[in-house]
């Protein structure tokens, strides 16, 4: 998928459902942007696709949110997992 792609699915995604898609990306979207950004794909929350001791967030997100949207990921997996062990 290249920029205007994913740029074309989060509008889409959003008229639709009142909400900005997760990109997950790696290396790929890095190498997109470059140290430029997106003003519609800064809008959804990013899920870095990166493994290894340090992670490097592309310019178009704040580390903060990412680190946010895992502490959010956790929380729906406990609670997942609580209600799957409620039955």
């Amino acid at each position: 998928m290249n920029l205007e792609e994913a740029r074309s699915f989060a509008i889409h995604i959003n008229q639709a459902t009142g909400n900005w898609p997760v990109l997950y990306s790696g290396y790929y979207i890095k190498q997109l942007l470059g140290s430029s950004q997106d003003p519609v794909l800064a809008r959804c929350p990013f899920w870095l696709a990166q493994y290894g001791p340090t992670a490097v967030v592309p310019a178009n997100w704040d580390p903060s949110e990412f680190l946010a949207l895992l502490g959010l990921a956790a929380e729906r997996t406990v609670a997942l997992r609580l209600l799957a062990a409620s039955y």
